[in-house]
């Protein structure tokens, strides 16, 4: 599958301005009379075709008397849409990311999440989600707790929704066994994993200690796939990192394909993870550990 030939940023900078023009329930021409733009601008704008500047973007703003907050998100994500990787490292940057993510998502039709040490958040149930959040070694404050919880939470919409998309998790075994929260916590998670894995568009797999070195160690991705073409999230700390460049992509679709095999493979002792079979199988065998050795 070819690599999205425009850039993730430049998507996602398109999407927040028609957005904002949705808002307030105008059609292009009246909007840009209202916001002092030719119509024809506004349209190459919301099209893509067009970046606004910075003067320009400031004078949209001023019409529309939007926040600072609001204005934060948007001049972060425009900036370096030209670039071939998104990085974002500042709050509003990796707010405009997220916001991408969850719009990739939306279109996709196959989602391949790669989680070498914790559960993947759209498999995450809520006290799960809630115990990493409330960490004290999350550093996070009580406002943003409840906000990245609610995003959370709501990234679910991807494999609950009606015409749901395929979604692919590649677990270590180390995530199945890494207690998060409390053990109590950590088994709930697990019996909801086994409940997510008889979905029909749910395929579990995980890979045991000695499965030996493989790509997938590098650390965890998240493969998007849609009818436009694939991208790859990669997240490291508090920074994100969008690929769509055909040879970035394809290097994460190679190590997709040493974990799980390629798509319809038969080749089963060629892939890393396990069957979906006797990934349940572990997931129990680690359930039924946890409570023996944990809970007395």
């Amino acid at each position: 599958m070819p690599g999205i030939t425009r850039s993730t940023k430049s998507q996602s900078l398109t999407v927040a301005l028609v957005d904002l023009r949705k808002e307030t329930g105008l059609s292009q021409h009246a909007f840009a009379e209202l916001v002092g733009l030719k119509q024809s601008a506004w349209n190459r704008y919301e099209r893509g075709t067009r970046r606004p500047d910075d003067k320009t973007l400031e004078k949209v703003f001023d019409a529309l008397r939007l926040d600072e907050s609001r204005r934060s998100d948007i001049r972060a994500t425009i900036h370096g849409t030209d670039e071939p990787q998104w990085l974002a490292m500042s709050l509003p940057e990796r707010q405009a990311q997220w916001a991408a993510l969850r719009r990739l998502e939306d279109s996709a039709i196959r989602v391949v999440h790669h989680a070498p040490l914790l559960i993947p958040g759209v498999l995450q149930n809520s006290d799960y989600i809630r115990a990493i959040m409330e960490s004290a070694r999350a550093g996070l404050d009580p406002d943003e707790v409840e906000l990245r919880v609610t995003m959370r939470i709501g990234r679910r919409d991807l494999i609950t929704r009606k015409n749901p998309a395929q979604f692919v998790a590649v677990l270590s075994e180390a995530a199945l066994r890494q207690c998060v929260g409390s053990v109590e916590v950590q088994i709930s998670q697990l019996r909801y994993l086994l409940e997510l894995a008889d979905l029909p568009n749910i395929d579990l797999r995980a890979y045991r200690y000695n499965s030996g070195w493989h790509s997938g160690l590098d650390g965890p991705f998240i493969l998007i796939e849609s009818d436009e073409g694939a991208v790859v999230h990669v997240a490291v700390g508090r920074s994100g990192l969008f690929l769509h460049q055909e040879k970035d992509v394809a290097h994460y679709q190679d190590t997709v394909a040493v974990l799980i095999g390629e798509p319809c493979s038969g080749e089963e002792e060629e892939r890393v993870a396990m069957s979906p079979e006797a990934t349940s199988v572990l997931i129990a065998d680690v359930i039924k550990e946890l409570e023996t050795t944990c809970t007395g």
